[in-house]
């Protein structure tokens, strides 16, 4: 890589999807304890909202670690070229 000439960088959508899921996770489940007054039917809908977030949080932390991996590439190859 010449001097001046950068990478060019990406931000994943799935980190940003990762992000929004963190931050409305918690008032997601306030809302759900909130609009729910029977105890059986908050246990269950707040049950299904965990599952649902964890799943989701999961698939998205694997799927931005895939894609990290073809963006830092570049990069990679350059650091570790003999002819630097």
């Amino acid at each position: 890589m010449p001097e001046g000439v950068a990478s060019q960088m990406a931000i994943s959508s799935y980190l940003a999807v990762f992000i929004v899921l963190l931050l409305t996770y918690p008032v997601a489940v306030v809302v759900i304890n909130l609009m729910l007054y029977c105890n059986e039917q908050r246990k269950r809908w707040s049950r299904r909202i965990n599952w649902a977030y964890l799943i989701l949080i999961l698939v998205m932390l694997f799927m931005h670690m895939q894609t990290e991996v073809f963006y830092g590439r570049e990069l990679l190859d350059w650091i570790q070229s003999p002819n630097t």
